[in-house]
């Protein structure tokens, strides 16, 4: 069972809608990971970002959202164009999804000049660096929220950091460390 009063965003791992053998070991110990039926059953309030990680999970993921009426309350993406497309075909559109790859490059491209670079998709959910340079920067965050793109990060593990990317504006961070999150969000106010 979980139990979480936060309204912040969730990554969600979809452990019914992949193997076991699929799921990398993150401790020493198993662990119970929740299936996207008991978080949306378990958390009603919260919105979720869920990762399809493996092909194969795009209409079960469909029917999850409509079974669930998750439209309204998640964010569905993906590291391939592939699956985010195919999604967008099965699910006609109705699902928000953020930027595959391909988008997400040119993004941080376009940002650079305030263009942007258009597209379907409602968030960007890009990593904080890459190759040493910063990703995510003020001009790339105003562009976003300009075209009503919501900007996730990934991966802010780092308490000033994590600081720094609420300062500018960023609407959700993907972390390791939640706990170091909701102590951050805390002091400043804006955990509830």
């Amino acid at each position: 069972m979980i139990n979480c009063s936060c309204r912040l965003i969730v990554w969600v791992l979809i452990t019914s809608l992949v193997p076991v053998s699929a799921v990398p070991r993150v401790a020493a110990e198993p662990i119970e990971v929740p299936t996207l039926e008991e978080v949306a059953t378990s958390l009603p309030d919260v919105r979720l970002i869920v990762d399809m990680k493996v092909d194969g999970l795009v209409d079960e993921l469909a029917a999850a959202i409509d079974r669930h009426d998750l439209a309204e309350r998640i964010i569905v993406g993906s590291f391939s164009d592939g699956r985010i497309a195919a999604f967008t075909e099965v699910t006609e559109g109705k699902v928000p999804t953020s930027t595959g790859p391909t988008a997400a490059r040119s993004w941080m491209l376009t940002s650079r000049v305030g263009r942007g670079a258009g597209g379907t998709a409602s968030a960007l959910q890009l990593p904080t660096q890459m190759r040493g340079l910063r990703v995510v920067d003020q001009k790339l965050i105003e562009t976003a929220h300009a075209k009503g793109l919501q900007v996730h990060v990934w991966t802010g593990n780092d308490r000033d950091e994590m600081g720094q990317l609420l300062d500018m504006g960023v609407d959700g961070i993907v972390t390791d460390r939640p706990d170091l999150l909701k102590e951050v969000l805390t002091a400043r106010g804006q955990w509830s």
